[in-house]
């Protein structure tokens, strides 16, 4: 037989169960809304890394802030924390150690890729790391799968480095180490004209000892320099650059030559018109004039910038013909064939 008092103790806990769920009602009723669902952890490994850099020491991790919307509240509250960790032996995560913190009080922009640095790395040691990215208030968090990072000593930059100008391009040629690693080889440097830095030029690491730059202009200078690189999973090591050398391409290529002459006696000369002469680094034109049967001779002391020229030193009665020729831009000039020749008599008076 059941005593009154554990009945009633028993009825007791069943009501106090039911309390939460009476007052959710009755909010709801009143028009109130319930509280929002906790946010949830962000699971290891979402936090999505772009490589890590090895260079002078040091290693630049590129890590791209999650963009998705973890939180089920109305809101996304931003990442505020970005950590590097790294491992200081055995152990495991026990031995994770914060290397680098940046905060950001208004919260990193979702979605963009952010360069974090670690320093004073050892020469010839191995690293594990994490990147890590927290928020303030709620406990989602999103962190890297751990990443192995062994510093390298990479062999000196490359002996008897040398470039060349040549027709519309500029080649370079380097010595390459004589047992040179498989995964080991060589990021290329180029600056133009008027730049102030140095921009890689090739994709991919060159494994041989020469690389010929198509992508110049025509009779334009640029400096190289190259370095020695080394690719292993997902870790590229950079060694010291070379020295920096320059040169220019070379432009051996005319313009066409104009056509579509027509010359017109006018106020006592001959009018000369042509169409231009496609090219992109056109300079100007050549007149060449030859009064009855002698030679072809240039009339104009500097390059035409028009498409036209008068010729107003004539004698009466003489007959004379004129052939055009263009000219680019390049050191030394280019000049084109003749054009075809045309001629005219100039009327007596």
């Amino acid at each position: 037989m059941v005593s009154t008092r554990s009945s009633r103790f028993g009825q007791g806990r069943v009501l106090l169960a039911l309390v939460p769920a009476i007052l959710i009602i009755l909010s709801a009723g009143c028009g109130k809304k319930a509280p929002p669902f906790l946010p949830e952890p962000v699971p290891a490994g979402r936090l999505e890394l772009g490589g890590v850099l090895l260079e002078d020491g040091k290693a630049t991790f590129s890590v791209r802030i999650p963009g998705e919307r973890f939180s089920k509240g109305k809101e996304e509250e931003p990442w505020v924390l970005a950590r590097i960790l790294r491992s200081e032996g055995a152990g495991g995560d026990d031995h994770y150690v914060e290397r680098t913190a940046e905060m950001e009080p208004a919260g990193f922009p979702f979605g963009q890729w952010r360069t974090m640095v670690d320093e004073k790395l050892e020469a010839g040691r191995s690293y594990r790391y994490k990147i890590e990215v927290r928020k303030r208030k709620s406990k989602e968090w999103a962190v890297t799968e751990p990443l192995e990072v062994a510093t390298r000593d990479l062999p000196p930059p490359p002996k008897s480095f040398r470039v060349e100008g040549r027709e519309g391009a500029v080649a370079l040629s380097w010595q390459i180490p004589a047992r040179m690693p498989p995964d080991l080889g060589f990021d290329l440097y180029r600056r133009g004209e008027g730049q102030e830095k140095f921009e890689p030029i090739n994709r991919d690491p060159v494994t041989g000892g020469s690389y010929t730059d198509v992508e110049v202009g025509r009779g334009r200078e640029y400096c190289y320099r190259l370095r020695t690189v080394l690719h292993e999973k997902g870790v590229e090591t950079v060694g010291r650059f070379s020295e920096t050398l320059c040169a220019s391409s070379v432009d051996r290529t005319p313009p066409p030559s104009p056509s579509g002459l027509v010359l017109v006696f006018r106020d006592n000369g001959f009018v000369l018109t042509w169409l231009p002469a496609e090219a992109v680094d056109l300079g100007g034109y050549n007149v060449y004039r030859a009064a009855g049967k002698g030679p072809f001779t240039r009339v104009n002391a500097k390059p035409l910038e028009g498409t036209s020229y008068f010729d107003g030193d004539l004698e009466r009665g003489v007959e004379y013909g004129y052939r055009v020729t263009a000219v680019d831009r390049a050191i030394p000039v280019n000049e084109s064939p003749f054009s075809d020749a045309i001629g005219g008599t100039a009327p007596a008076r």
